[in-house]
């Protein structure tokens, strides 16, 4: 995840066989809430903090793409 321009969290990058894959989130597909929390500047640093809370085991998201706006439970997994 990163912060564009126009201070939208986007989608950076997405690990082959990962949650996010799985979920067929896109990079560039941008977050526009997490566990019912609105993605803001503000609130990137508390998401940031969910990531790398192990006792975290689920993230709800709100992504939209050019498509489509759509929620998606992403379960933490151990990649490597």
């Amino acid at each position: 995840l990163n912060l564009s321009e126009n201070d939208e969290i986007f989608v950076e990058g997405v690990w082959k066989n990962s949650p996010a894959d799985k979920a067929n989130i896109q990079v560039g597909d941008r977050a526009i809430s997490f566990n019912s929390i609105n993605a803001t500047p503000e609130n990137l640093i508390e998401l940031i903090k969910m990531l790398k809370d192990d006792t975290v085991e689920s993230i709800n998201f709100e992504i939209q793409n050019q498509k489509e706006k759509r929620k998606v439970t992403l379960k933490k997994a151990l990649l490597f």
